[in-house]
């Protein structure tokens, strides 16, 4: 029954699990965040070569079709996703069967990390890399607020009798990023 086990593991069932729990939901520009990441074994011990992460965020930006005997090029507009931060925990380690380990991990949220606002989305992702298996992986969403300083600057605006409509993130060409976030 033990080699059922493994095969069921390699295509992602019955195999080691990730999840990424942070302090809180709502983060500021800049701020500095302490993560702990819970990892559980599966039904059979399984290797573990890196535990990865990313900060990522969604725009609407344009992509090129071309389709069989089209001349020209043809755009369509779709969300995109971009990754802001990418990091890793170094250690490679044997997961056994039903083994949970707990390791820590830190992350600031980039200043030009685009804000909650609209319909634009943030998100941490964990990976498991597992060799010769379906690799794991989770999703925590969070919420980016604006830092003191832009605070201040929203907030003048208020009182200057201005509001915020709508804000969204679009693709620009020749810039750091490739979108800017549009209110």
């Amino acid at each position: 029954m033990g080699w059922f086990k493994k095969a069921l593991a390699k295509v992602g069932v019955g195999s080691a699990e990730i999840a990424f729990v942070l302090p809180k939901t709502s983060f500021a520009l800049g701020e500095s965040i302490s993560a702990t990441v819970l990892v559980t074994g599966g039904n059979t011990r399984q290797k573990i070569d890196t535990l990865s992460f990313e900060l990522r965020c969604d725009y609407m930006g344009w992509e090129q079709l071309r389709s069989n005997g089209e001349q020209g090029q043809k755009r369509q507009k779709r969300r995109m996703t971009h990754s802001l931060i990418k990091w890793r925990l170094p250690d490679t380690f044997a997961l056994e069967a039903g083994e949970q380990r707990q390791f820590d991990t830190q992350f600031q949220i980039p200043l030009d990390t685009p804000l909650s606002m609209g319909d634009g989305k943030i998100w941490v992702v964990g990976n498991l890399d597992i060799p010769m298996a379906k690799d794991a992986s989770c999703e925590v969403f969070l919420t980016v607020t604006p830092d003191a300083l832009l605070n201040a600057v929203f907030e003048g605006f208020e009182q200057a009798g201005l509001r915020i409509e709508k804000v969204s993130n679009q693709d620009v060409e020749l810039a750091s990023l490739p979108f800017e976030q549009r209110m």
